[in-house]
This record gives structure tokens, sequence and C-alpha cells, in this order.
């Protein structure tokens, strides 16, 4: 009877179970079919959902397909460039520029590389003389002044539902997001009209990467649970912080299809960490306010497919020419997209690489980036101009668990100052921090090295974390972008 009593419970678990399921594919279906279309229609967004299909199938399409309809775009944003906007008509008079389809991409690197100095310099005459509708955006400032940005609708296809894609999601699907941008978690929380819109058509829960300390993080732990989401989107620093709180607490949490990642670099360490507390693939996302997204790892591949219809990119050496596959280089983005201010040869102010590979195993043919380190404010330099990437810093606080925070700033060639926020209940290990000060001597060479313990770091104030920064004032004139980060 037992056994009866047991399989008859198996049974109706089972029943519950499947009508649970199919009670989430009907409303997953009624906001992929319905509510999210009839919501765009509304908006006068409809290219939106487009845009999404259109890049779901392009990706599987030819290279030479691909290739040839990306040199199309940058064909056409370029010549409206230099026919629309003043910056640019003029450079191609005096450059004595002309343009063709066939030579696109030699014809573009005759335009100098546009960066942060020269838009500010520059202002309205990188904007279109055509009467387009607009609007205002930043690029990120954290540690230096952000720069105004026109941008018309066009400029931002949907890159964000595309790129969650790799994770396996899709629209209609259950998302979570651990972001630190006040302009994406007030805007995207606030009013009646927006919490519609998240409940109903997107299915997105917000979680403040702002409030990371113990007792919130006990909190989101418990939304992941019970909301269960199909997909994660997150800062790096933010779900690496969650996923420590998990190993130390022992807690349990639900493991979704995959997490999506951005705004910093993604340590292996950090990566490997991630997978094992939530079970799933972590996807690096690199992209930025500027030019949207730029590139997102592959699920299978150890690089990142680009978004070859929505931006175009080079990787060049500091004489601002054409970097070898496999060469770090500045990261050049133009973007084919925006007409109301064309950014041609924009300085993004990371370093990467390109891949040599025209193919992935996945399917996907598109341009690819062997991998992206990050801003070029994380290089720091010798006197001697040695360049020493900043993930050599970082990997040196791995392991500490005394260590909560971390920031190691580069004043001049020979003064370091490592900032220390100490975990809670924690005192510094002298004998740990000496051996990292050794360590930093070591590809430094003789410098002066200031220890400072913290209360608290604070995180810039788009919410993300710089672990490494480098001051020096002639920093621009090596190829180091100096105080600048980008909003990713």
């Amino acid at each position: 009877m037992k056994e009866e009593s047991r399989l008859r419970s198996a049974g109706t678990a089972a029943i519950y179970n499947k009508a649970g399921a199919c009670v989430m594919d009907i409303v997953k279906n009624i906001i992929k079919y319905v509510n999210y279309p009839f919501e765009l229609k509304l908006l006068h967004r409809e290219e939106l959902l487009r845009s999404y299909q259109d890049l779901q199938k392009k990706q599987y399409r030819s290279f030479q397909e691909n290739a040839a309809e990306q040199r199309k775009l940058l064909y056409e944003i370029v010549s409206y460039a230099v026919a629309h906007v003043p910056y640019y008509r003029n450079i191609a008079h005096e450059r004595n520029i002309s343009l063709t389809l066939e030579n696109i991409e030699q014809d573009l690197r005759k335009f100098p590389v546009l960066t942060k100095e020269i838009i500010k310099k520059e202002g309205k005459r990188l904007y279109s003389e055509e009467k387009i509708a607009y609007t205002i955006g930043t690029s990120g400032g954290s540690t230096g002044e952000p720069v105004r940005l026109r941008q018309d609708a066009a400029a931002f296809v949907n890159t964000d539902k595309y790129f969650l894609s790799f994770a396996g999601y899709d629209i209609g699907d259950k998302t979570l997001m651990l972001w630190g941008s006040e302009k994406d978690v007030f805007e995207g929380t606030i009013g009646l009209k927006a919490k519609i819109s998240n409940r109903f058509i997107h299915r997105l829960r917000f979680l403040n990467s702002f409030r990371m300390d113990d007792r919130q993080m006990e909190e989101y732990v418990k939304v992941i649970n019970t909301w269960k989401p199909k997909v994660i989107r997150a800062y790096v620093q933010s779900i690496f912080e969650l996923s420590s709180y998990i190993i130390r607490n022992k807690k349990k949490v639900y493991s979704p299809a995959g997490i999506v990642v951005s705004a910093g670099t993604l340590f292996p360490e950090w990566k490997k960490q991630i997978e094992k507390v939530f079970q799933c693939p972590v996807i690096n996302q690199y992209g930025s306010r500027e030019v949207s997204g730029i590139a997102i790892s592959c699920p299978h591949q150890n690089h990142l497919h680009c978004n070859m219809f929505v931006n175009y990119v080079e990787i060049v050496d500091e004489r601002a020419e054409n970097a070898e596959p496999g060469v770090d280089g500045n990261i050049i983005i133009t973007n084919l997209r925006n007409k109301s201010m064309p950014l041609l040869r924009y300085a993004i102010g990371d370093i990467g690489a390109l891949s040599a590979e025209k193919s992935c195993p996945c399917g996907r043919n598109t341009h690819m980036l062997k991998y992206v380190k990050g801003r070029t404010v994380n290089v720091f330099r010798t006197r001697d101009g040695k360049r020493i990437d900043g993930e050599y810093f970082t990997h040196l606080f791995y392991g500490r668990d005394w260590v909560n925070r971390f920031q190691v700033i580069q004043n001049d060639y020979e003064q370091i100052d490592i900032h220390v926020e100490l975990r809670q209940g924690q005192n510094p290990v002298n004998d740990e921090m000496d051996d990292i000060c050794d360590k930093i001597r070591l590809v430094m060479g003789a410098c002066s090295i200031r220890v400072i313990y913290d209360e608290t770091l604070p995180a810039s104030p788009s919410g993300k974390f710089i672990y490494t920064v480098c001051r020096l004032k002639d920093a621009g004139k090596s190829g180091n972008a100096g105080d600048i980060e980008n909003e990713k």
C-alpha cells in the first residue's frame, strides 16, 4: 500500500509539473507573439523585433554574405558622414578621400581615430546637418569627464535580446538583472508603465548592485530562487561577489540556463567560480553606451562573435595601423547605424585582439575577437616604456580571503598606491601583503608602494568597480587611455 501510495503521489507530482510547464509555455508564447509585438507597435518601434529576428538568422549565413552586407552598411554610413557632417566632410576634402564600395575598409582608415578629446573639441561639427530625431546619451566618465552624444533610434537595434540568446534566452523568458547603472535601474523600475512592461512584456526583475552587503545578498538569493529566471544578466564584479557570498554561507541557488556578464574583465578564476556556483555557462558581453553591443563570447569556444551589422571593429597599434590577428591593439569602433552623430573610428578605450578564424564550430559566421582585455586604463607603464597589463595585478590578490576589494593605482612611474577593503571581521595578513608588493616591484622595478586600508571602496557612479587605474599624465602618448572608463 505504501508503495502504491508513493507511486500515486509521484504520478500526481509529474502531472502538476507538466501542467505548470504547459502554463509557462502559454504565458511565454502570449508575450512572444502578442504582448511584445503589440508594445513595439504602440511605440512605433517594430524594427526592434525585426532586427532581433534578422540577427538570429544572419549569424548563420556564410561569412562571405555577412561580410558583403557589413561592407555595404559601412559604405553607407561613411558616405552619409562625408555628405552631411561638417567634421568628416572637411577631413575628406583635406585628405582627398574618395569612397568606393569595393575599397571602403581602406578608405575608412584614411580618417583619423576619433577620441573623446576630439568630440569635446569639435562639438556640433560632429552632428548631422539633417533633422533627425535623437536622444542624448553619454559615455562613461567615472574617472574622466563623460562626453555627450546624439543617438537616433536606428543606432540601437535589438542587440540586448540578441546577446541574451547566446545564453539560451528567447522572447517571453524570465530575465533577472543584477545591475548598477543608475539610468537602467531607476528608469527601468520607477513608474506604473515601467512596472507593467517589466512584469507582463519583458518578464524582467532588477536587483541593484549598489547594495551588495550580506543582508542584501541574502535577499537576492531568495529572489533568484523564487523568480527562477531563464537568464541572469549582471555586472561581472557583482555576480562574482554574489557567488562568493553563496560559497561563504553555503547557500543553495537556482541554476539558470546561462549568465551574461559585462562591465568589466571576466577573469578566468571568476568565470570558473561563478559557473560552479550557478551550474551554468557564463557568457561575456562586450559593448558600450556609445555604440551599443560590440561582441559576445561564443558559448562553445574561447572567442567573441562580433555584432557585424551594428558595429565595424578594428584593432590598431599605437601608430593607428592595423594589428595582425592575435596581436594586442586598441579597439576602434565605427557604428553602422547612428546618422544623427556618426562615430567613425571611435577609440573605445579598450585593448583586444582579432581572431584569424572566419568560421566557428557553433555555426555562426562572423568576424571574431580573440579576446578583450578591458580598458586601456588598466595598462601600467614603466619609465623605460615597458607596458604591464592590469590583469597581472588582479591575479596577485586571488586567494587572499582577508581581502574584500582592492584597487591598485599608478600615480607616477615610481609611485604605486594599493587600496584594500578588508573582509568583515578579517585583519591584514602582513606576509601576504609583502608578497604582493614584492611581485609588483618584480615587473614595475624599484618603486614606492603605499598600502592604504579603507573601510569601504566605493564603486563608480555607474555601479561598477575599477581594480587598476593608471594616472600617468602622459599615458595617452603611448596608447593608454589615461583616466577614462567606458560605460559598459
